[in-house]
């Protein structure tokens, strides 16, 4: 008990010299406040900045697209894993259903790109930042160049990839 009353008496005048500044700051601090934003509402400005106000990039495109073909796979892949499982002796009839179906290959060839894009992408992407690893490719001019070389090898993969038809099935011979 006794410190707290030296303490009172020794700081007892600061703290009302702290409190008077302390609320004259406060107020100041709100004035600024204040006119900050009327300014900004009469300039019409976003509250904060968000994607509209910065030009794409290419560095911004791929780094988007790497996030996003991550996300989709984590999706996805567990979904497709499940459904495998559950499909399990009766895959061949899901292919045959797809390759038999009325959808057409423009279609089919759709659907097999987008599949293969996210994965294809998102590895090649994955040795770019590899490489970023080891400590190559941070210049803005060789960042911008590896990501239109990614860009144009995931597509040329891709298009690779999905232009592989299946092969009908042998029928099982019985014995």
């Amino acid at each position: 008990c006794q410190p707290m009353l030296v303490t009172r008496l020794l700081l007892g005048g600061s703290r009302r010299l702290c409190s008077q500044s302390t609320n004259e700051i406060r107020m100041v601090a709100k004035r600024e406040m204040e006119h900050f934003w009327e300014k900004n509402r009469k300039l019409k400005r976003p509250w904060s900045p968000h994607l509209t106000i910065y030009g794409n990039s290419i560095t911004m495109i791929t780094s988007l697209i790497h996030r996003v073909s991550g996300i989709a796979m984590g999706l996805a892949w567990p979904v497709l894993g499940v459904a495998g499982f559950y499909a399990a002796g009766n895959w061949s009839r899901v292919v045959d259903w797809a390759r038999g179906s009325q959808l057409g290959y423009p279609v089919v060839f759709g659907v097999k790109s987008v599949v293969c894009f996210l994965p294809v992408y998102h590895m090649i992407n994955g040795i770019r930042h590899l490489c970023y690893d080891l400590g190559y490719g941070f210049d803005l001019a060789v960042t911008k160049q590896t990501g239109v070389v990614v860009i144009a090898l995931a597509v040329a993969f891709t298009l690779l990839l999905a232009s592989v038809r299946l092969a009908p099935q042998p029928a099982a011979s019985k014995k």
